[in-house]
């Protein structure tokens, strides 16, 4: 009995991982408010690839860059993570993130951004350091 439980929840896993799919698309495929997002604050990188990652309850469209930037965007056209090691454009990240940033941290620059569970966001800095804040841009703890 146990076993027969265990092949059955084996092949549950085995047959969920089976609708995963990744399918490539080019810059033009792509939802027009990815298109405006890359136009306004990435419009200086050469598109490399995009596609779109079907999971069985998570959409992800994912696009990459000449230079390495990497964008990951939800179902909803909204981001979810960045990164560029040349570091991120201001206009993507939270003024309240920015100012902390600059105040505490100086010279260091945001490499890599994600929206988290409960709207909280990740930053990380050329210096590696992580730090979390909340939706408003308010500084919660070190990561």
């Amino acid at each position: 009995m146990k076993k027969t439980f265990f092949l059955t929840v084996l092949m549950m896993f085995v047959g969920l991982g089976a609708f995963a799919q990744d399918i490539p698309l080019t810059q033009e495929q792509l939802p027009k408010e990815i298109k405006s997002f890359i136009a306004k604050n990435f419009g200086d990188k050469v598109f490399r690839s995009a596609k779109i990652d079907k999971e069985l309850l998570k959409t992800t469209y994912e696009i990459k860059f000449e230079d390495g930037t990497e964008l990951d965007f939800d179902k909803n056209s909204r981001i979810i993570q960045a990164e560029c090691k040349s570091g991120l454009p201001n206009s993507i990240i939270h003024a309240g993130i920015q100012d902390y940033i600059t105040k505490n941290y100086g010279i260091n620059y945001i490499t890599e951004w994600e929206l988290k569970t409960g709207n909280r966001q990740e930053v990380k800095l050329n210096n590696k350091i992580e730090l979390i804040f909340d939706d408003k841009g308010q500084f919660l703890r070190l990561d």
